[in-house]
């Protein structure tokens, strides 16, 4: 993580903020990064839960949102499609 998102981490007004900044930017980066988060979560035991805790909401997030991305991709895809076909034509 660089300086600049320290300081966005820090310039959060309460401890929450600041967890959900970190949290955001950790899902945001390389996934890597995101498990070397837990990892040095579970050194400790008492943030050992904590880690399991977060881990259990991100999957369970990916599960909720993966249809809602999947439907997404498919619209894109067929935009795409779309909009190549229709300049093809006006090519020919």
């Amino acid at each position: 993580m660089s300086n600049d998102d320290g300081k966005k981490i820090e310039s959060g007004k309460t401890p929450q903020e600041k967890n959900r900044t970190l949290i955001d930017m950790l899902l945001r980066k390389k996934e890597q990064g995101f498990i070397e988060f837990l990892k040095a979560l579970r050194k400790d035991q008492v943030y050992a839960d904590l880690a399991d805790q977060i881990e259990k909401t991100v999957k369970l997030q990916a599960q909720i949102w993966q249809p809602f991305v999947n439907a997404w991709n498919k619209i894109n895809v067929k935009k795409f499609s779309e909009k190549n076909c229709t300049r093809q034509g006006k090519n020919s």
